[in-house]
């Protein structure tokens, strides 16, 4: 694939889905615990999920970003339809005011070489 001056190989490209997540005040610590054991079990359940990063802002603790990265789209698929990460789904919402999930994919990469 190539886009602008950059190239990036399919072989080379991973799938990856992201999330934008307001909590409600005080239930920050909540959420992670939660959503680490989210993390866990989809690890434990072989889904093909690579790396999973949470992020806070710096400037507003109760907005995060979840970032995770997949082996491919069909084991994305195949997880979101699962009853255990609905499960996990409606538990996380229950700390939230708001929630935004997308699946994204890479159109431009620099690495240091």
């Amino acid at each position: 694939m190539t886009i602008g001056d950059e190239s990036m190989r399919e072989s080379e490209t991973r799938h990856y889905t992201s999330a934008r997540w307001n909590v409600r005040a005080g239930s920050e610590k909540d959420f992670v615990k939660t959503w680490t054991r989210l993390i866990n079990w989809t690890r434990k359940r072989k889904f093909g999920l690579e790396e999973a990063v949470m992020l806070q802002e710096a400037d507003d603790s109760r907005r995060f970003v979840s970032l995770l990265t997949w082996k491919d789209l069909d084991e994305i698929a195949t997880w979101r339809k699962s009853a255990e990460y609905k499960k996990y789904i409606s538990q996380l919402q229950e700390f939230c005011e708001e929630i935004q999930i997308r699946t994204l994919r890479p159109v431009a990469r620099v690495e240091e070489r």
